[in-house]
């Protein structure tokens, strides 16, 4: 660690997060440029530029084999690079999700899915697949859950 933070001093920490990026790099390089970025004494510095390591180096190798080069989990879990990809990730389960609960509330009302009822998976607005799902469960006839896809904008 000593022979980290003494290297640390030296050299351009925001390199290191880019390192997955050189021609040749190897795991190894890989987990090095983690252990001179988790040695940083400036905490809200060190947790970007790990965030922004953790992301360039997803590219190349995966995420559990970054997940065990990190023994700072705390310092990646911070980073605004890390917290947007999760938040990313929550939206995107969450519309899979509303797709899904529209699609089976239409099957379970008309006993099949119409042509209307095509193309949920496309919608990417939250709010929108939110009204749907809510006016699907609603409707209380055939006339009324056609009438609901139809109001959605795609």
């Amino acid at each position: 660690m000593a022979e980290s933070r003494q290297a640390a001093r030296g050299a351009n920490p925001g390199v290191w997060a880019l390192i997955a990026l050189a021609a040749g790099c190897r795991r190894k390089h890989v987990e090095r440029a983690c252990n001179l970025l988790e040695a940083i004494e400036d905490e809200l510095l060190a947790s970007e530029l790990l965030g922004v390591w953790y992301e360039v180096a997803g590219v190349r190798f995966g995420s559990k084999d970054l997940q065990a080069m990190v023994s700072r989990k705390e310092l990646l879990m911070e980073s605004s690079t890390y917290r947007a990809v999760r938040e990313e990730g929550r939206k995107e389960g969450r519309k899979e999700e509303l797709s899904k609960t529209c699609r089976k509330l239409v099957e379970s009302k008309l006993g099949h899915l119409p042509p209307e009822a095509e193309g949920l998976e496309q919608i990417t607005d939250l709010d929108a697949l939110d009204r749907l799902r809510d006016r699907l469960f609603a409707a209380a006839s055939p006339q009324a859950v056609r009438a609901a896809l139809r109001s959605i904008k795609r």
